[in-house]
């Protein structure tokens, strides 16, 4: 009688999950988009469908995959969340986004702290997502797939740290990041831009849509500064922490003659007064192996070429911000905790004012690796 009682007691504990969706019975989001045009928010969803990702798990061959668009609008972002409810098939779930992207005209908008203030108070949401800009349409973002019905869980929208780590050029931020940035009063926060590239991938000679991080946007709070392009941001690589390999393309003549990755990149910026102005120093240290020799040069010649090259790149970088008054390299955050007092001085809004020669000096230290089976003579 009490063993009857006891199984009784397991399986009454066993099937009192009565609320428990099926994977089928919801519909998850996997990315946000929050644009701001006429006075109204229009908040977009990217819908995927969990249940054939479930399907591919274990599977010897990789299914094609849905991705829907839904879009919504209102007064506040509550309203614009509220409106996807009109027209959803099914229940959704929120626990499963891992990327915002801000439109322009969002981020143009001032808007950006009161959307992530939402985003805080959700308690489905978590502050780890990976955050972006973009200035193309956000139907198109949202739709564009990755080739070989790879799942979208690891496409450079929500996986953008994996192909950072091969290829370091625009640091990917997640939004606790991004909101402590935007909370300091000297920061200049990046956030990088989405775009969608048409014409690099073809699928049975087909082309196929992808999406890749393009360039830059910069806030210094909430004033947005401006966009700076893949191109643009070369030297910014060399001063960011926590760079893992990056190339390193070395010309002569207009013509490239050494290309190789660069590794163990460190870089330190130091304030200094000089005729009672503040400079800065920049040193930058690296590691450079030269996988492709298309010159021969001597090891002392490499170092220099390669050393001069770095320098370049972060000169050509810090005048392109200056341009638009944006403070690439962070110059007034540094100060602000490494001469406070100067900085109270002469910061206006948050901002020190820039100007060509406020880098001082820019000294570059590199150390030419021996690659593969041969070494440099």
């Amino acid at each position: 009688m009490r063993n009857c009682c006891l199984i009784l007691f397991v399986v009454m504990i066993l099937s009192g999950c009565w609320d428990i969706k099926e994977v089928e019975q919801q519909l998850y989001i996997h990315a946000l988009s929050v644009d701001y045009k006429d006075g109204k928010y229009l908040l977009y969803g990217q819908v995927i469908d969990f249940n054939s990702l479930a399907k591919q798990e274990g599977a010897a061959s990789r299914q094609p995959q849905t991705i829907a668009t839904v879009k919504g609008t209102g007064e506040t972002i509550n309203d614009a969340a509220f409106d996807l409810y009109t027209t959803a098939q099914q229940r959704y779930s929120w626990e499963h986004i891992t990327a915002i992207v801000y439109t322009q005209n969002l981020l143009k908008s001032g808007k950006i702290v009161h959307v992530n203030d939402f985003l805080k108070r959700y308690y489905q949401i978590r502050n780890i997502l990976w955050t972006f800009g973009t200035n193309d349409p956000v139907e198109e973002v949202f739709s564009a797939k990755p080739i070989l019905n790879i799942t979208v869980l690891y496409s450079q929208l929500s996986n953008p740290d994996d192909i950072y780590k091969q290829s370091s050029s625009i640091k990917p931020i997640q939004l606790f990041e991004l909101d402590r940035k935007l909370s300091e009063p000297a920061f200049t926060t990046h956030i990088p831009y989405l775009s969608v590239a048409e014409k690099t991938w073809k699928e049975n000679r087909k082309e196929h849509s992808v999406v890749y991080i393009n360039g830059s946007g910069f806030l210094n709070g909430k004033k947005y500064l401006g966009f700076l392009s893949r191109d643009e941001l070369l030297g910014d690589r060399w001063m960011t922490k926590k760079v893992n390999r990056t190339k390193l393309s070395i010309k002569e003549d207009n013509k490239t003659i050494v290309v190789g990755p660069t590794i163990n990149i460190k870089s330190k910026i130091t304030p200094v007064i000089l005729n009672n102005k503040v400079k800065f120093t920049i040193d930058v240290k690296a590691d450079f192996k030269t996988t492709e020799i298309l010159k021969q040069k001597t090891h002392k010649e490499l170092k220099k070429l390669a050393e001069n090259e770095i320098r370049k790149q972060i000169e050509e970088t810090y005048k392109k911000g200056l341009k638009k008054q944006i403070d690439i390299y962070e110059l007034s955050d540094v100060l602000y905790k490494q001469k406070n007092k100067e900085w109270k001085k002469i910061a206006q809004n948050g901002v020190i004012p820039l100007d060509p020669d406020t880098i001082n000096k820019i000294n570059v230290n590199v150390t030419v690796l021996n690659t593969e089976q041969l070494k440099n003579k």
